[in-house]
Parts: C-alpha cells; sequence; structure tokens
C-alpha cells in the first residue's frame, strides 16, 4: 500500500510520472517478497512448522536425557 500510495501522490498530486515509475520499480520488489511470504505462510504444512520444530526439540531433550 505504501508503494501504490507513494506512486499516487506523485501522479495525481505532483504531475511528475517518471518520479511515480521510479517508486514504482523500487518497491516492486518489496511488494512482490511480502506477496510470496503470503502464500507460502498460508500453505497446509507450510515450509517450517512451530509444531515440528517443537517436536525436533522434544526429541532431542530427551535423548540428552538418557
Amino acid at each position: 500500500m505504501t508503494g501504490a500510495g507513494v506512486a499516487l501522490y506523485l501522479v495525481l498530486a505532483m504531475h511528475n510520472y517518471v518520479l511515480a515509475a521510479l517508486a514504482a520499480g523500487l518497491f516492486a520488489p518489496l511488494i512482490a517478497f511480502h506477496f510470496v511470504i503470503t502464500l507460502i505462510s498460508r500453505r497446509d504444512g507450510g515450509l517450517i512448522s512451530i509444531e515440528g520444530i517443537r517436536r525436533t526439540n522434544e526429541k532431542l531433550e530427551s535423548k540428552m536425557a538418557m
């Protein structure tokens, strides 16, 4: 939203299309990264789940206790 807001401000208020295009280009990687992370976190299994980490830690702790 920030990138879109900046680009709209530059176009509508300042009538500067070059800066608007530059701002959109600079914010595009950030927006794409956010979109990809959101898609990964919404998957059922996900790449990393908190429960899987806890189970792994419990296994290590039980091995260390023996």
